[in-house]
């Protein structure tokens, strides 16, 4: 791939990121690329226009921009003075690597055909690497195929596709006969098999938004008071089926926000305890703002919507190499 310089050069519309004056550009393009009734990302970019009107984070953003986990640092497309291309970089540690997370890829529609987000993202993974990157992670909506393209020709390979669910509490939705299985609080027992699955279905490179611990869901002590110090309520149910866990689920609350509700299940998991499980969470979560749930795409979701779970948005996970580890 070209250098950063080589590639600005032979784009002069693309120029890095100035905090300073483009945060409220790049909000506008960002809402009018990503805007639908389904979207929630309008609170992130209020905060963007906060901070562009903020004189002391304008301050210090600049010195920060490779250290917070905030879309401070990337590449605008300028054409006439208006952004009309952008993308973002995040840096993040995870598992003791140090990863970027390409975000908010947009190009306003009239320019759309250009090659502006290919340019943009060029220059993006140009910049990561050069700052030690040693994996570069992005999602998209599965059914734009059309980025989903451009991201594969630059390297781009799948991690997992996840489906957000919402749904509200309560329901009654038909799950069959419960004779073979029951559901009832989890034991400490249980916590090392929940552990393995929630891993497998929640793999740590799609997780950096999430900002969710899975020790706030171990048994014990410790864990208790930590929840207190996180001021997270946590309450959850499993399932056995034959007297074998076949499943937990976990309500995660937290002031302010939808109630979250985590599965862990195995790999053959049974879709009629599934769905009976979700749907007893559903019916014993009162007072609560709405629920939100996170899961791999697959065989299990027409266990989500029997259970009266409506699928939000399906989004595609992918990872490009970075620059190996000295």
């Amino acid at each position: 791939m070209e250098s950063s310089l080589t590639l600005v050069s032979s784009h002069p519309q693309a120029r890095p990121l100035n905090v300073l004056r483009d945060l409220l550009g790049v909000a506008d393009l960002i809402e009018l690329c990503f805007s639908n009734p389904g979207w929630d990302g309008q609170v992130h970019v209020d905060q963007m226009r906060r901070n562009a009107r903020d004189a002391r984070f304008l301050q210090l953003a600049p010195r920060l921009a490779d250290s917070l986990a905030l879309p401070l640092s990337g590449f605008v497309w300028e054409e006439q003075g208006h952004i009309v291309g952008n993308v973002s970089l995040i840096p993040f540690s995870l598992e003791k690597k140090k990863v970027f997370v390409i975000a908010n890829v947009a190009t306003h529609p009239d320019f759309r055909g250009r090659g502006i987000a290919r340019a943009l993202m060029e220059l993006a993974m140009e910049r990561a690497r050069s700052r030690g990157a040693q994996s570069l992670i992005l999602s998209v909506r599965e059914e734009n195929q059309q980025a989903v393209s451009l991201y594969r020709s630059l390297g781009f390979e799948r991690i997992t596709t996840q489906v957000t669910w919402t749904s509200t509490p309560g329901g009654h939705a038909p799950v069959g006969p419960a004779n073979n299985f029951k559901i009832a609080r989890p034991n400490a027992k249980d916590w090392k098999k929940q552990q393995v699955w929630l891993s497998r279905n929640y793999p740590v490179e799609t997780m950096f938004t999430q900002q969710v611990k899975w020790n706030l869901f171990a048994p014990g002590l410790w864990a208790w008071l930590q929840r207190i110090v996180a001021e997270t309520e946590i309450i959850q149910w499993a399932a056995r089926k034959r007297g074998h866990l076949a499943g937990v689920v976990t309500c995660e609350r937290n002031l302010g926000s939808k109630d979250r509700l985590w599965a862990a299940f195995p790999e053959q998991a049974d879709s009629q305890v599934v769905a009976a499980l979700l749907l007893h969470a559903r019916r014993m979560i009162s007072y609560s703002r709405g629920l939100s749930l996170v899961h791999p795409a697959g065989e299990l979701d027409d266990a989500f919507r029997t259970a009266g779970f409506i699928e939000k948005i399906r989004l595609l996970w992918m990872k490009a190499p970075g620059v190996q580890p000295r």
